[in-house]
């Protein structure tokens, strides 16, 4: 009987060495204790100890794994702490009244998309110095969405006309632009990375697929498209993310990049 009981005893401890030995042969776990932190998680793996970005975090929780003698505490790593609602809304008002924001939360929602960055209207005059003054009520904004855990989604849209293949602000970016395009971007990233904002997601354009002779002069949609191009227009809009996505990441390499979404439901189509 008592050596019944020391192989049981044995295959229990066997048992909770061979789990951790599985959970911490993934190569890497986190330190710490199941908490709530806002900006970064400390990581530890073989290469040494790294940041990560809070949209992109492990958390563990050490769950106790009870056995007959002893208890062994096993550390449960979970991904992406908070979770964040997978769904979001767009308003074209700005999210800084009690009444929006609390509706807003009310809906459970985890992200905002947030069409704020006009160029054209932040560097009107080529080599101008960017216009952040015309920003302090987004900015606001921004603020109120961090306290209320909502991540926002930004685009950035509506180019200045010295910049513009056609002399209208929705058209595609000149070729020869793409540089000082991507210093303006640079630029935004840069500075609405740091936690007071907590901006790292940006999407390049609204709805970049419509050709500009299909509505007004300055309209709100991106007017990359060209009907004449059997790409409609998509081969000079990703050679625009070649220089700018660089750019982007170089600011923020936790940067999360977004075309912009499509309008038309086919490319052998001009109705919108």
């Amino acid at each position: 009987m008592q050596q019944h009981r020391i192989h049981c005893r044995c295959r229990y401890r066997l048992l909770g060495i061979l789990i951790i030995i599985s959970v911490l042969g993934t190569g890497s776990f986190v330190t710490g204790g199941f908490t709530e932190t806002e900006t970064k998680y400390r990581v530890e793996d073989h290469t040494g100890s790294r940041s990560l970005p809070a949209d992109n975090t492990q958390k563990v929780l050490y769950l106790p794994l009870v056995l007959r003698f002893s208890p062994v505490y096993l550390p449960l790593v979970l991904h992406h702490y908070p979770w964040i609602s997978p769904f979001g809304v767009q308003s074209s008002s700005l999210l800084t009244t009690d009444n929006l924001l609390n509706d807003t939360q009310d809906l459970k929602v985890g992200w905002v998309r947030l069409q704020r960055i006009s160029w054209r209207l932040l560097q009107s005059e080529e080599d101008a110095p960017i216009q952040w003054h015309l920003l302090e009520p987004f900015e606001n904004e921004l603020r109120a969405l961090r306290e209320r855990r909502i991540t926002p989604v930004v685009v950035i849209y509506d180019s200045p006309r010295w910049a513009t293949i056609h002399p209208i602000s929705c058209g595609a970016v000149r070729a020869d632009k793409f540089s000082q395009f991507a210093a303006f971007v640079s630029a935004v990233v840069e500075r609405y990375k740091a936690p007071e904002f907590n901006v790292h997601h940006w999407e390049l354009g609204n709805e970049p697929d419509v050709d500009p002779r299909l509505f007004g002069q300055d309209s709100v949609f991106g007017c990359w498209g060209d009907i004449d191009d059997p790409f409609y227009g998509g081969r000079h809009y990703g050679e625009m993310l070649k220089v700018v996505g660089p750019a982007i990441r170089a600011a923020n390499p936790a940067a999360r990049i977004w075309i912009g979404g499509l309008l038309l439901a086919s490319p052998h189509t001009t109705e919108a």
